[in-house]
């Protein structure tokens, strides 16, 4: 068994603190767990509601208020990857989760999970990519301003250390060339995974106020949760700034065809678990914004990372994955069919 010191003060500690363990918060939390047995991972919500689930794997659950005395007080891991949606100081709530982060470890990380709603529409883009001008979006500005208050950060601790008379020392003998970015924004695409995203809501919808060309660019909640965990172990930290996506923009027409000739989901209204019929929708215009067409390579190759799920249109392929994933529930003719009730 493991000391409280190894636990709590080692350099090589691999305590996980997750600010907001939703879907892919808590997806992080168990990839943590398993390549960290020993390490303390804490989900920290807004409620007790979903305490329970978040124990049951493995997962220390604690509001902001109810921390123990035998909690750590600093975590050398940190993600927060709560929505903007669940707080009124959004920036606040994320200066908190510096606070509890102790990037002075030789092995630490902090991860921002931001969105790519930060870059215009109607352009390639990639990591690279110039995002919005604050200003212009309202959307773009509460994510823009929480991202600056993670860049800043490293920014106030770079010229902090740089000003330290050991760093200086160390600088001039050639071992500390290189400034360490540990804290990183993630800017992902639309998450999706068996029962949830954009195709879950374009089957019910019946008519959608869009194009239908307009373009989705898609990561599966699994995918974004392993390139989570790789920004937060990358041993190059130079790059700090990353973008998550799986390459291959989608049309909205094409989300909606894909999830339905997949088979996973009945188009009975008395099998669907909530009465509504999955069918095709209606798209009510034909001008407007096409969107953004997406790629990543600059994330892919700092981190050596590849999406296990390739494509949105390949894993709904009711000829090879079938919409499986850890979320499906039960075997059709065709896989997975992820809209019948349980007898």
């Amino acid at each position: 068994m493991y000391s409280s010191r190894r636990l709590y003060d080692t350099p090589d500690c691999r305590n996980l603190l997750v600010v907001g363990p939703g879907v892919l918060g808590s997806l992080v939390c168990q990839k943590w767990l398993e390549m960290f047995p020993a390490a303390i991972v804490v989900g920290q919500t807004n409620s007790t509601k979903n305490h329970e689930s978040l124990e049951k794997l493995g997962i220390t659950a604690r509001t902001e208020d109810t921390f123990e005395h035998f909690d750590p007080k600093t975590y050398p891991y940190v993600v927060f990857s709560a929505p903007p949606s669940g707080s009124d100081d959004y920036p606040g709530e994320i200066k908190k989760a510096l606070e509890k982060w102790n990037g002075k470890n030789e092995y630490s990380g902090f991860c921002f999970t931001s969105s790519s709603a930060v870059f215009p529409d109607n352009i390639d883009c990639d990591d690279d990519t110039a995002t919005l001008k604050l200003g212009a979006n309202p959307r773009a500005d509460r994510l823009l301003n929480a991202e600056n208050v993670v860049l800043e950060h490293e920014n106030r601790r770079k010229e902090k250390e740089n000003s330290d008379d050991a760093v200086k020392k160390e600088k001039e003998e050639g071992k500390n060339e290189n400034y360490q970015n540990r804290a990183a924004v993630l800017r992902l695409a639309g998450l999706y995974h068996s029962l949830r995203g954009a195709h879950t809501y374009f089957m019910k919808a019946g008519t959608i106020e869009s194009r239908p060309d307009a373009l989705v660019n898609c990561i599966h909640y699994e995918d974004a949760a392993d390139l989570v965990v790789k920004v937060l172990l990358r041993e190059d930290a130079q790059r700090n700034v990353f973008l998550g996506c799986d390459g291959h923009p989608i049309t909205r027409e094409d989300v909606a065809t894909c999830a339905l000739e997949s088979g996973c989901f009945d188009n009975d209204d008395n099998d669907s678990e909530d009465g509504q019929k999955h069918s095709k929708p209606e798209f009510t215009k034909s001008e407007g914004p096409v969107g953004r067409r997406m790629t990543c390579e600059g994330t892919r190759k700092a981190l050596g990372w590849a999406p296990k799920f390739t494509s949105f249109r390949d894993f709904f392929d009711k000829e090879t994955n079938k919409g499986k994933d850890s979320f499906a529930e039960e075997a059709s003719p065709f896989g997975w069919n992820h809209s019948s009730k349980t007898s």
